[in-house]
């Protein structure tokens, strides 16, 4: 069962985050069906600022991240997120609204799913700049346990996991150094 571990996002994160976006949508990033540009826009900003909220998270229990890395957009989106010491697993960060039941991962996204083997869930308060880290999956859990009739009723096909079944978070700490 998932547990909330609340995150600040401060003034400059935010604005960091949404210049990102801008850049991210203006060279063409993925776009999901029907979505305008402003959709476009919000969606890569809360994005950004899920992992922000991961980021805190890690420097909060002393784990160093490069910050400034995750501001770069190259014209393609990252392959990964974040990465543990030695390469040992790669983590993706997906973020979602307050009051939303599912992570979800639409699989026209998942030309990187090779790479990445754990997904963290972050839901972003964007009016209060907060965040919380919910917990995490496996990849191989994430797209085996999915539910079809869940994925049916989304826009757009999609892995799928109850947030309330994710895993606490301190268990992917716990794997960072060993």
């Amino acid at each position: 069962m998932a547990f909330f571990i609340p995150m600040k996002i401060t003034q400059q994160q935010n604005k960091d985050s949404l210049i990102y976006a801008v850049a991210a949508v203006e060279a063409g990033a993925y776009a999901r069906l029907g979505e305008t540009k402003e959709q476009q826009i919000e969606r890569w900003h809360i994005g950004k600022l899920g992992e922000i909220v991961f980021y805190n998270l890690l420097t909060d229990y002393g784990i160093k991240v490069e910050y400034t890395d995750m501001f770069k957009f190259i014209g393609v989106p990252d392959e990964y997120d974040f990465i543990m010491p030695k390469g040992r697993y790669k983590i993706d960060v997906k973020t979602y609204k307050p009051r939303h039941r599912y992570l979800l991962l639409p699989k026209g996204q998942t030309k990187n799913i090779s790479q990445i083997d754990i997904y963290v869930g972050v839901v972003v308060d964007v009016e209060n700049l907060k965040g919380f880290v919910d917990g995490y999956v496996w990849k191989d859990t994430f797209i085996q346990e999915s539910n079809e009739k869940v994925s049916k009723s989304m826009p757009e096909p999609c892995y799928n996991r109850e947030i309330k079944d994710l895993i606490k978070i301190d268990q992917v700490l716990k794997f960072w150094y060993f």
